[in-house]
């Protein structure tokens, strides 16, 4: 068999396609992080917000390091996808709660193989994943839940004024750990939502 080597468009086309099979699964393309210092591939929201990091046989893992700790501040999931050429070596190159699939091209067909499953990523920032939404999309989270606009403790007016970074800072540190799940939750539809 000849083994041929894989694109980014290759791969990328192959992950979204199988992504299409999930039940109740928005997938969203080229998605920056609250820094803005790396874009995930692909993401996907169903139960949790998982990112897709693609490199392909072409690609180079010089900015890897630099995308893990970007990755892990927003993302809930984070999986890594890899030509046959850093299948060996990607282990070591990613933590281990990161899910590794390996992308093969036999006679042109592109075959995905799970080499470890992704698990909850435990450096996820609440900061970084409410500014998934945008100001807007925010405030209006706001507004809509009564447990959060009694939290805040602010007019609607007032919220409408805030920055959202300052908005954030504020649903932060008003909300308990259980309300944070739901606002989570909240966070997830409302980006399926925009699909």
């Amino acid at each position: 068999m000849v083994i041929m080597k894989l694109y980014d468009i290759d791969i990328r086309n192959e992950v979204k396609k199988r992504l299409n099979g999930y039940k109740d699964c928005a997938i969203l393309e080229e998605v920056k992080t609250s820094s803005g210092h790396a874009i995930a591939d692909v993401v996907a929201v169903n139960g949790h917000i998982n990112a897709y990091e693609i490199k392909s046989d072409k690609d180079s893992l010089t900015r890897l390091s630099g995308q893990v700790k970007q990755y892990d501040e927003n993302f809930e999931r984070n999986i890594i996808v890899v030509g046959e050429k850093y299948e060996k070596s990607i282990d070591s190159k990613v933590p281990d709660y990161w899910g590794i699939i390996v992308a093969s091209n036999y006679n042109g067909k592109v075959r995905l193989s799970y080499k470890r499953q992704a698990k909850l990523n435990p450096n996820i920032s609440f900061f970084a994943f409410l500014d998934h939404l945008s100001a807007k999309e925010l405030r209006s989270v706001v507004v809509q839940n009564d447990f959060l606009f009694a939290r805040i403790e602010l007019e609607k007016k007032d919220i409408n004024r805030l920055f959202k970074q300052d908005l954030i800072v504020k649903i932060e540190s008003k909300i308990s750990k259980k309300e944070k799940q739901i606002v989570k939750r909240i966070v997830r539809e409302t980006i399926k939502g925009r699909t």
